[in-house]
């Protein structure tokens, strides 16, 4: 059990977990414009798709005036590693979120 160090909770000190992080995606565009990713580059690696276990969509807050529109791929990397990274269709960037 951890001791409480009777220190009281700041808001400006917790942090999000999780934040997706921006990478580079090297995808070529399908019939339905949805791009099909084969290379993710992140941190200056290239790391090749050996394929794409699952994918969906997200269209999300759309009443607001930055809606979420969002193609998530969960995919397996040729290194054996499996990735989730989405693609934002408002900002046309990727990112990767663990």
């Amino acid at each position: 059990m951890v001791k409480n160090p009777r220190t009281p909770a700041r808001a400006d000190a917790l942090r999000s977990l999780n934040q997706p992080r921006p990478i580079q995606v090297e995808a070529e565009p399908t019939a339905r414009d949805i791009a099909l990713p084969r290379v993710v580059v992140e941190r200056g690696h290239r790391h090749r798709i050996a394929r794409i276990e699952e994918f969906w969509t997200i269209d999300d807050e759309w009443w607001l005036s930055r809606p979420i529109h969002r193609h998530y791929y969960r995919v397996r990397l040729e290194a054996g590693y499996v990735q989730t990274i989405y693609h934002d269709l408002a900002h046309k960037c990727w990112y990767t979120q663990r």
